[in-house]
Formats: structure tokens, C-alpha cells, sequence
């Protein structure tokens, strides 16, 4: 499984986020096994989701159990077993 960190920003037809929010990083959890199909699969989750992507981070983690996930992460693994995926949306609203 993979935990992909995408910079984003929202789209026009964002409503819940344009205009209120300037970015996010996304956290996308997937139960995938091989990581050039996590990458597509998360960036097409995100722009799904009315995202436009800025960057992606170079750097993903693996993990095979929740307690491998950041504790502020593991009560999105349930997630995986029925959708497969998890995205944590963590917004900000001024330049970081």
C-alpha cells in the first residue's frame, strides 16, 4: 500500500474549497501494489475531486498495516478496504 503526498489547489468548480482556501497537500492512501498505477490512480483521484495539481512529492511511503500509518492517519485505513483509497485533504489558507 501507498501513501502519496500531492500539492494542489482547487479548481473553479471546486465549491466547497475555491475562493476560501489558496492550496492543500494531499494524502492519498491506496491499497495498490505496484507504484507507477498508485501514481496515476492518485492523481486522477484528485483531479476527480476538483483539484488542480502543483506538485508532487518525490518521496512515498509503503506500509502494510495501520499501525505503520501516522496515528493521526490509521482512522482512514478502514477506508482502504472498501474504496480502495483514502484522500486527506490538509487545506491552508495563506502562502506557506
Amino acid at each position: 500500500m501507498f501513501h502519496i503526498v500531492i500539492h494542489c489547489r482547487p479548481k473553479k468548480e471546486n465549491e466547497e474549497f475555491f475562493g476560501k482556501v489558496i492550496g492543500a497537500y494531499a494524502s492519498i492512501l491506496l491499497d495498490f501494489k505496484d507504484y507507477d498505477g498508485a501514481m496515476v490512480l492518485s492523481k486522477y483521484y484528485v483531479e476527480e475531486n476538483g483539484w488542480e495539481i502543483l506538485d508532487i512529492d518525490d518521496e512515498y511511503f509503503t506500509f502494510d498495516t495501520k499501525e505503520d500509518l501516522p496515528d493521526d492517519y490509521q482512522q482512514y485505513f478502514d477506508e482502504l478496504g472498501e474504496y480502495g483509497y483514502s484522500i486527506i485533504f490538509n487545506a491552508y489558507e495563506k502562502e506557506e
